[in-house]
């Protein structure tokens, strides 16, 4: 798209490299879990990772330009060109125009053939990915748990779920009262501090009718009802500003 030699945006790029790839309306408009375009997030990345290269210059904030490395590597690599093959050129001596790509100490191992043709992940989707993998394994961790333990203790979860999720209200209260032996709960939760406004709930670890076992791990993570963080990463990226 910068072939032409002619400096364009961020926006104008990202419009040209969709319609030259015929994306459809679906990969255009889908979504990170943070809520940002996956699309826009990977033709970022790119851009980033080629202007570090020597591969594009940025004339002036949030536009690109083409290099003269740029221009070889489209030569060399006229229908597509991966990220591992830019970086071997920024260590090869004979491509002067490409610098050495400097990001991260982390040593990235050897690709298999079948890792090779997979399709590249942004380190936003490495992360991402992680996450992921992280909410699974103590979603299924809490529901082991939890049916480890007696009824009233899931009784007072599910009532400290919904309190946590707002359904208390300001200053509302909850408590779990016994009214069976069948496994099941009123919980009783009071809306407002004079308790004139109420809900009241049903919960049994065995037959839960609206909400699955894996979605009310899922609202334990997400409002901290029987987890903790462990620890918080930051994304950062370069300050356009500060730059300008």
């Amino acid at each position: 798209m910068l072939d032409d030699g002619a400096v364009r945006s961020r926006r104008e790029i990202l419009t040209l490299v969709a319609d030259r790839a015929g994306l459809s309306e679906e990969p255009r408009t889908e979504r990170l879990s943070g809520g940002q375009s996956r699309f826009e997030n990977r033709i970022g990345w790119a851009l980033s990772f080629l202007a570090n290269v020597g591969a594009l210059e940025r004339p002036q904030r949030g536009h690109y330009e083409i290099t003269q490395g740029g221009r070889m590597i489209a030569e060399r690599y006229p229908d597509h060109v991966r990220e591992r093959e830019i970086k071997a050129l920024g260590d090869d001596p004979a491509w002067p125009m490409i610098r050495p790509y400097v990001a991260t100490n982390v040593r990235e191992p050897h690709p298999s053939s079948t890792e090779a043709e997979a399709p590249a992940q942004t380190p936003i989707e490495q992360v991402e990915e992680g996450v992921g993998r992280i909410v699974e394994e103590v979603s299924a961790e809490l529901l082991t748990r939890l049916r480890g333990k007696e009824p009233e203790f899931f009784e007072r979860a599910v009532v400290d779920l919904l309190l946590a999720m707002g359904y208390g209200g300001v200053n509302g209260r909850g408590q779990v009262t016994q009214l069976s032996n069948d496994r099941g709960v009123d919980g009783v939760i009071d809306q407002d501090v004079l308790g004139l406004s109420r809900v009241y709930v049903q919960a049994t670890p065995v037959r839960i009718v609206l909400m699955d076992g894996e979605q009310l791990a899922r609202l334990m993570i997400q409002f901290k009802v029987g987890t903790q963080v462990r620890k918080v990463h930051e994304l950062v990226e370069v300050d356009e500003d500060f730059f300008a």
